[in-house]
């Protein structure tokens, strides 16, 4: 019994260690809706993707049609990613993303709201 014990303690004790060091899941989150009223396509996709140097976002944003996708460095601190968006697109400055299970929540430092007026973006994995 004293064995078993021991064994289901050091099973626990090494899946906690795997989950703790768990990278952020790479892919695909986005969501893009389309009008079909106007025609228009809106929303934002992210393509999270890990290089030789470290974590980088494929951002694409689209406001009635794509805008040119851009590729931006990623901070990775457990489920949170950080990218600084450049001038000059419909979107930019600090976006800072949460993973809650299969869902990005993201939102700009600056306050800039999603397609919907919302101020938090919920980008799903797809």
């Amino acid at each position: 019994m004293r064995k078993l014990s021991l064994a289901l303690c050091l099973a626990c004790a090494c899946l906690c260690a795997q989950a703790a060091d768990a990278p952020i899941p790479l892919g695909h989150y986005g969501k893009l809706e389309y009008n079909a009223e106007s025609g228009d396509l809106l929303g934002v996709e992210m393509e999270l993707i890990r290089g030789r140097i470290g974590y980088f976002v494929l951002f694409q944003a689209a406001q009635g049609e794509r805008e040119d996708p851009v590729l931006i460095p990623a901070k990775v601190s457990g489920m949170t990613i950080e990218i600084v968006l450049p001038d000059g697109a419909s979107y930019s400055g600090v976006l800072k993303a949460i993973l809650k299970g299969k869902t990005l929540e993201a939102q700009f430092a600056n306050g800039q709201l999603s397609p919907s007026g919302e101020k938090v973006f919920k980008l799903r994995r797809r």
